[in-house]
């Protein structure tokens, strides 16, 4: 198999398939910034550091700018994806917490994500 031909045509489709339901159902994340945001977020929650971190230690470490991501976090809350809020010990900062609608794309994505690789893989959790 040389470097021109493609290793993994499965993983290839996942990915495919992946891309065109995100292009249709995550409208808001579209733009490199605003995905950033989507998946430092989850990533949070992974952590279960949900609003624990300022805007700026949550986003802009990754992101192009400030400005861009200020406004795209507006924009995610104006679509009621997150709220932001102050920070009980210092005003200046503002924390992101993701809402129901946020929560329930980032469940819709993984179910679409997993739907789809058992379609070409035999799946099995592993802790």
């Amino acid at each position: 198999m040389t470097d021109r031909e493609i290793k993994n045509k499965k993983l290839l489709k996942v990915l495919i398939e992946i891309h065109k339901w995100e292009q249709d159902q995550l409208c808001l994340f579209k733009n490199k910034v605003a995905r950033e945001i989507y998946f430092n977020i989850a990533e949070d929650l992974l952590r279960n550091n949900q609003g624990a971190r300022s805007i700026k230690q949550q986003i802009l470490p990754r992101t192009h700018s400030e400005r861009a991501a200020r406004t795209n976090v507006r924009k995610l809350e104006q679509g009621g994806i997150l709220r932001s809020e102050k920070n009980s010990r210092d005003a200046r900062l503002k924390r992101i917490i993701p809402t129901e609608a946020y929560l329930k794309k980032l469940n819709d994505h993984l179910r679409t994500l997993q739907s789809i690789c058992s379609k070409y893989y035999l799946m099995i959790e592993i802790d």
